[in-house]
């Protein structure tokens, strides 16, 4: 595929020391940039949250387009597919290598209906037929009535359109998950059908949709779209309160100024890998962060750009995580960004194993397919996946522990506890069997020997090292085989099923702090339904768009991972809406 490097040219005197580069405050009024320096440095802790100023236009741009798209995630493609293919000049810019972001790793498609596949299994969300204004109630329900009714609405109108597109127009050939069977709720996950596709079979992650994103970028490419990959934009550039254009740095550390002149469109993910973001947008939550379910991204630094062109915040406290992951080391006040999550984890973190809270109390744990009221461990097959992080939110501390023995790898290998794709094997992040066996070397090289996870031949010297007042773990050990031995939880509430109710006996036992992984955050720019950036004043800010997940509000405010998947759309196929409906938005307003 075409990339293109910036030359290196020499900069016109004063266009960059010389410009007046200037921040907006809270209420709008601009601030010096000097002004912002002094306050970063007054105030280091906040660095990673605090606002970038924009800067002023250069005496001459470097290179000019009508709209400049930053991130080359689902989103970025897709608008500049659509934007290129209406004859708009666009530039796609990318800071790692490579394109794609977060959305090469995507799985599936959740969705509730409205295309040809739902409708051939006369199915939809919340119930059939596919009705948008239904869609809308049933998710701000869930949202506390928190929701955007215009952006929601947009978005329950726009999925479908996007599906069809990728089928029909880009060459996608999806099909109903094959973990439902026949029943005509498979239609709300689009796996990629690679027995159609076989081409995508060989593609990157072998799942389909990054040969997707390959395709949909092909073809922006061949209506003209230029793809900038190494490089980093480090500001957005603004004159007479509009964004015109942003300010860029190569890997090699060459700066230089790209214009947009109908309009700039941030897309380029949320900030679940900024630990100082979310301890200030998202505190339920950060506490109970141990590491991170993605790439280098998620930074949030478009975000801050945004703040710093005067954008509200929208979706505050509210995430899309997971409960896997085992925290890897004690992280400091000066660690921005999480370690990364390994899917060894999973045999720890997302485990019906022994866990208790610094109290010695016990934590709950949902079955993936668990029904809330009246509480059964059988019901709706993705409660589970969102209601299994919010008790670890809440502990004190944010710190639950996970403890088992030296039975764990048979347990697992078994699948005694009866949540596992087939005996021997868990799923990896793609949904492909993995043995229980390699994993479990990996655990015990990567998180055991490191410390991570504690190991100790009695259960008096694991409470000692997993710092619990004395006696307590060992109360709670011995209450938990009891029950084990009596075959029947003696928790009140969410007792444990039978099954897994599996004695601590067999030395040498185990320790780990688990808690919540993150992967996108809901809270970022608050946009309007044609995903054009809103001021603290609530007003448009002039040439500036974002889609998700820079982009915020799709999941209400103070939703602690409340839905399955983050939201209407989950993740993955979020973006490539938000995407679709930046392009819109920018095809309607901007001229």
């Amino acid at each position: 595929m075409k990339e293109t490097k910036i030359s290196r040219r020499d900069f016109l005197k004063g266009t960059v020391a010389g410009a007046a580069a200037f921040a907006l405050t809270a209420t709008g009024t601009p601030v010096f940039a000097e002004e912002a320096e002094k306050n970063k440095k007054e105030n280091p802790t906040e660095d990673a949250t605090a606002p970038i100023p924009p800067v002023e236009a250069p005496e001459q741009w470097d290179k000019t387009a009508d709209i400049v798209i930053v991130g080359t995630g689902g989103g970025g493609v897709t608008a500049a597919q659509r934007l290129s293919e209406g004859g708009n000049r666009v530039i796609l810019i990318e800071r790692e290598g490579v394109f794609g972001g977060m959305s090469r790793y995507g799985v599936f498609w959740f969705n509730n209906g409205g295309t040809e596949i739902a409708e051939q299994l006369q199915w939809a969300f919340p119930d059939y037929p596919y009705d948008p204004h239904k869609i809308v109630e049933y998710y701000n329900d869930q949202y506390k009535m928190t929701g955007n009714t215009k952006l929601l609405a947009k978005l329950a109108e726009t999925g479908p359109r996007v599906i069809e597109w990728a089928e029909k127009e880009m060459g996608a050939a999806f099909m109903p998950s094959p973990l439902h069977g026949a029943l005509p709720s498979a239609a709300h996950l689009l796996f990629f059908n690679t027995s159609a596709k076989p081409e995508a079979a060989e593609s990157g992650t072998g799942v389909g949709y990054d040969w997707l994103m390959g395709q949909i970028l092909k073809s922006a490419q061949d209506h003209g779209t230029e793809l900038l990959t190494s490089t980093e934009v480090t500001a957005l550039v603004m004159s007479e309160g509009r964004v015109s254009g942003v300010k860029v740095r190569d890997k090699e550390g060459q700066e230089a100024f790209i214009k947009g002149e109908k309009a700039v469109l941030l897309t380029a993910g949320g900030f679940g890998n900024n630990r100082h973001m979310l301890k200030k947008y998202c505190p339920s939550v950060a506490d109970a962060m141990v590491a991170h379910g993605g790439w280098s991204g998620g930074t949030g630094d478009c975000i801050r750009m945004g703040i710093g062109a005067g954008a509200d915040i929208a979706g505050r406290d509210s995430v899309h995580c997971y409960d896997r992951g085992v925290l890897p080391r004690d992280y400091s006040d000066e660690d921005v960004q999480f370690d990364s999550w390994f899917e060894h984890d999973s045999l720890v973190g997302g485990q019906p194993w022994l866990l208790l809270n610094r109290c010695g109390e016990r934590v709950p744990y949902f079955n993936i397919m668990h029904t809330n009221y009246p509480y059964s461990n059988q019901g709706y097959y993705m409660n589970g996946l969102a209601d299994r992080v919010n008790p670890l939110a809440v502990q004190p501390g944010g710190k639950t522990f996970a403890i088992f023995d030296s039975k764990y790898r048979e347990v697992l290998s078994t699948d005694a506890f009866g949540v596992r794709p087939a005996p021997g094997y868990v799923f990896d992040d793609f949904f492909r069997p993995v043995a229980v066996e390699d994993l479990a070397d990996q655990l015990e090289k990567r998180r055991v020997e490191s410390g991570s996870i504690k190991k100790a031949d009695t259960i008096e010297e694991l409470e000692e090292q997993l710092g619990f007042a004395p006696g307590l773990l060992v109360e709670a050990v011995q209450k938990w085989n009891s029950a084990c031995e009596a075959g029947e939880d003696s928790e009140k509430f969410y007792p444990y099923e039978p099954q897994w109710l599996i004695p601590l006996d067999s030395p040498p036992y185990y320790g780990a702090t688990v808690g919540i992984t993150s992967y996108d955050t809901c809270c970022g720019l608050r946009v309007n339904a044609d995903m054009q950036v809103i001021s603290t004043e609530g007003k448009p800010i002039p040439g500036l768009y974002a889609g998700f997940h820079t982009a915020g509000g799709e999941s209400g405010e103070s939703v602690l991972n409340g839905l399955p998947f983050g939201s209407m759309y989950g993740s993955n196929l979020l973006s490539y809406v938000g995407g679709w409906m930046a392009a819109d938005g920018i095809s309607a307003n901007e001229s």
